[in-house]
């Protein structure tokens, strides 16, 4: 039987962590976080924590491999404080799109991501909208995949009349996921249609699949690192309506962009 509820926060992004605590009306439990000259780290849990129901908060931000070794000592340093149950808080799983072998000799890195969390003594995993969902079963303890998509389309629905927009999805691999986003807002789906030319070049944007024509278009990715390929998304559409208004005297595309 697991006993109260604390809630740490690694270095990665403590005000994400503090805004949790607030909407639970608890405090963060105290750690230490020491990094020495030899760029050697060191946790400490400053509380006693045994039998607790511990959750560790730890997003996949910059810099992502000192993160990822952070939370592992943090796992490992609860555990033999003798807590209760360790969750491992990760709403942005690190290396999420190394999900496969799709080149010679390369490591499929999400899994070995599930092997250490497992190994450093975690007992649940929580994470958001996994960028491919065969990640969840790469972990051989419980694992929770939130889904962000409920909420934004509710917000969605109270916050503008949306009888005039249709979904956009960025390429034909993000079109399943706008899917749901579509049955779940009665909406219309298009697709950027890419095509790679060259193993050196990215990936091109060349055809749209449905109708955006006087339309507010909402672009939807699952993941914005640079933002470039929503970028090149809106651009592509804008451009393509832009013809298609000169040659057929179309309405005016208004743009709106949410991932």
């Amino acid at each position: 039987m697991v006993g109260a509820v604390k809630v740490i926060s690694g270095t990665a992004h403590p005000e994400l962590a503090r805004d949790i605590c607030k909407c639970l009306g608890t405090d963060l439990c105290r750690t230490t976080v020491v990094r020495f000259s030899n760029e050697n780290l060191l946790v400490q849990i400053d509380e006693n924590v045994r039998e607790a129901d511990v959750f560790v908060i730890q997003p996949s931000c910059p810099p992502v491999s000192d993160g990822i070794i952070e939370l592992l000592m943090t796992i490992d340093a609860l555990k033999h404080a003798s807590a209760g149950r360790i969750t491992a808080v990760l709403p942005y799983f690190p290396y999420a799109r190394s999900d496969k072998k799709d080149r010679p000799r390369v490591s499929i890195t999400a899994r070995l991501m599930a092997d250490l969390l497992q190994t450093a003594g975690a007992d649940r995993i929580l994470t958001m909208n996994l960028h491919s969902p065969q990640v969840q079963g790469f972990f051989r303890i419980p694992a929770d995949q939130l889904q962000a998509a409920p909420i934004l389309c509710d917000y969605l629905r109270e916050s503008r009349d949306l009888r005039n927009y249709v979904l956009v999805a960025g390429d034909v691999g993000e079109s399943k996921d706008v899917g749901h986003y579509a049955a779940r807002l009665d909406l219309p789906i298009a697709i950027v249609d890419k095509r790679r030319y060259g193993d050196d070049e990215a990936p091109r944007a060349v055809n749209l699949i449905g109708d955006v024509k006087g339309k507010v278009a909402l672009i939807v990715d699952d993941e914005v690192a640079s933002g470039g390929t929503l970028v090149e998304a809106a651009r592509f559409v804008l451009t393509r309506c832009s013809r298609e208004r000169r040659s057929k005297g179309s309405r005016r595309l208004r743009f709106a962009s949410w991932s």
